[in-house]
């Protein structure tokens, strides 16, 4: 009986160790999304703020009908392109950030796609 016993208590701690191991390991894939989340959200807004400053500035001063207060082509020009330029940028973070994606963005991009056998 006591050997029973000690066999069950080795088999719920080994179980228990597991499931450590499991939280831990879902616990540092969270922290990993999170930051990739917060990366692209904080390069989104860089980005993208510029932009719609730049219409908002540019609808006010036309509201007003301030003219003193005109927008340059420039700003227009350099702010929608930078917007633009996110798109191109999130590729380049989920690359630096995610192995998956980092496998899967080279099959594609070298073509060297894989065709499972049991498919």
């Amino acid at each position: 009986m006591e050997r029973t016993s000690t066999v069950f208590r080795r088999t719920l701690n080994r179980g228990n160790s597991l499931i450590g191991r499991h939280c831990s390991r879902s616990q540092r894939m969270e922290k990993r999304a999170t930051k990739t989340l917060g990366i692209v959200v904080g390069i989104f807004l860089a980005c993208w703020v510029p932009f719609f400053s730049v219409y908002i500035l540019n609808a006010v001063c036309i509201q007003m009908d301030i003219k003193s207060c005109q927008v340059d082509f420039y700003a227009f020009f350099y702010t929608t392109w930078l917007g633009y330029i996110n798109s191109c940028i999130n590729p380049v973070i989920y690359t630096i950030f995610n192995v998956e994606f980092r496998r899967a963005f080279k099959c594609i991009l070298f073509g060297k796609l894989s065709i499972r056998k049991d498919l």
